[in-house]
């Protein structure tokens, strides 16, 4: 028999029904109905057959290209799913929700927002709308729900008030300017008093420049200013509820790291690593707490990127892994959740393609500016891989594509020898002044 006809529905389009997308400005889906039958909703998903087999009133045909990302999306959730995609599930979503037979929008709609975006960068939110969507403020106490049509996180008390920074780099700092702004009270906590008093000053001067183009007003600044306690003291971390570590990206230094912070802070503290490659197991098995260990992976440059990857290590509880997930989204970003493997998602798809840049220049096939210039005009992206390969740092490069080559001794993941060659010459990209390009005039 024929499948039912299903009626298109509108909405979501606009009106009451169109709820603000928590993520930014995506463009609204249309909904797909299913006819309501008596009784218990189908499970077309387990029992396919007897669904199809079920009368079902006449309706207009479905919209094709509403028909096309309903089920596109459901066949590949099931390739996702079994292959032990996110969360472990093991069955495609089902394409109906509730009584109604809306399909999943709280499915298709965080795809496409993530994947496709629309051309637009997520909205930022102040702390206060940021915290409404979360059902709380983070320093406010429980957090039980979500915005509507975004997936349910699990519940449990947001304690998160106190987040502790270790690194003062780039990273470290930025990392802290997000969470102060967001909210939190931030320790951030560096190898000298002098480094840590430079990162404040340079934390006022991004905010400053913030006002300058009227992004934040005087009164933010302060308050945000206000929230940030700078120290060279590892034990003032004692009383967070939260530390990122971001020191370099060394796992001895990371060992060393964790097992210091498991005996200073407190037995609830939630240890994390911004790690972008480094395992996080091997950092959990040195806590005493490896249920409570995750990595909170935020991307250069912190405040203004807005994704987080949320690394579960075989050991991770749930309790963190939502917890980690609800402090990304209070701090306005957009966290997807990944199994603890070397690169994560996007260092893994990035650095092969930095890699061969630099192997196309090694052998000559063009220069180092067309070669940019034909990845921002051919592909669209914002930067060339020179230009993005300094940003980045080229030690950090080299650090990252070794990690990835040791995990799965794939050639695309070798380091090109040009590359170690700039290394050990010290031209590391814009933080030594030369790189690929040259920034010191």
């Amino acid at each position: 028999m024929a499948p039912p006809p299903i009626e298109p529905s509108t909405e979501g389009s606009g009106g009451a029904a169109a709820e603000e997308d928590p993520v930014g400005d995506l463009d609204p889906i249309p909904r797909v109905r299913v006819p309501a039958a008596p009784g218990p909703a189908p499970d077309c998903l387990v029992a396919p057959a007897a669904f199809f087999a079920r009368e079902r009133p006449a309706a207009a045909p479905l919209a094709p290209t509403a028909a096309l990302v309903a089920l596109v999306g459901w066949f590949f959730a099931g390739r996702l799913a079994g292959a032990g995609g996110v969360g472990g599930a093991t069955a495609r979503p089902s394409l109906v929700e509730g009584e109604s037979g809306v399909p999943g929008e709280s499915f298709i709609a965080p795809i496409v927002s993530a994947g496709w975006g629309n051309g637009k960068r997520p909205r930022r939110r102040a702390p206060g709308q940021r915290a409404a969507f979360l059902g709380a403020h983070p320093r406010a106490g429980p957090t039980t729900g979500a915005a509507p049509g975004r997936p349910q996180l699990a519940s449990l008390t947001m304690s998160i008030a106190r987040v502790g920074i270790v690194g003062s780099g780039i990273m470290g700092s930025g990392i802290a300017e997000t969470a102060a702004v967001s909210g939190f009270e931030v320790v951030l906590r560096s190898r000298s008093q002098s480094t840590a008093d430079a990162t404040i000053a340079a934390l006022e001067k991004s905010l400053n420049r913030q006002i300058e183009k009227g992004k934040k007003t005087e009164a933010e600044r302060d308050e945000a200013l206000a929230r940030v306690a700078a120290t060279s003291d590892l034990s003032a971390l004692k009383d967070v509820d939260l530390v990122i570590e971001s020191v370099v990206e060394n796992l001895a230094v990371k060992k060393e790291l964790f097992n210091e912070l498991d005996r200073i802070t407190g037995d609830h503290t939630i240890l994390a690593t911004n790690t972008s490659t480094l395992p996080v197991i091997e950092l959990a098995m040195q806590t005493g707490r490896p249920d409570k260990v995750c990595g909170i992976h935020f991307f250069n440059p912190a405040p203004v990127m807005s994704l987080v990857e949320v690394v579960r290590p075989l050991t991770a509880s749930p309790d963190t892994i939502a917890a980690a997930r609800q402090f990304a989204e209070a701090c306005g970003k957009t966290p997807v959740e990944v199994k603890d493997q070397a690169g994560f998602i996007v260092n893994a798809l990035l650095f092969p393609y930095l890699n061969n840049a630099v192997r196309l220049y090694e052998q000559g096939v063009a220069s180092i500016d067309d070669i940019d210039t034909a990845m921002k005009g051919g592909c669209g992206f914002p930067m060339g891989p020179f230009a993005l390969l300094d940003l980045v740092g080229l030690d950090t490069s080299v650090a990252i594509l070794d990690a990835l080559y040791d995990e799965f001794r794939d050639p695309n993941y070798a380091a090109v020898p040009l590359l170690r060659r700039m290394v050990a010459a010290e031209q590391l990209g814009r933080k030594s002044g030369q790189g690929f390009l040259d920034y010191r005039k």
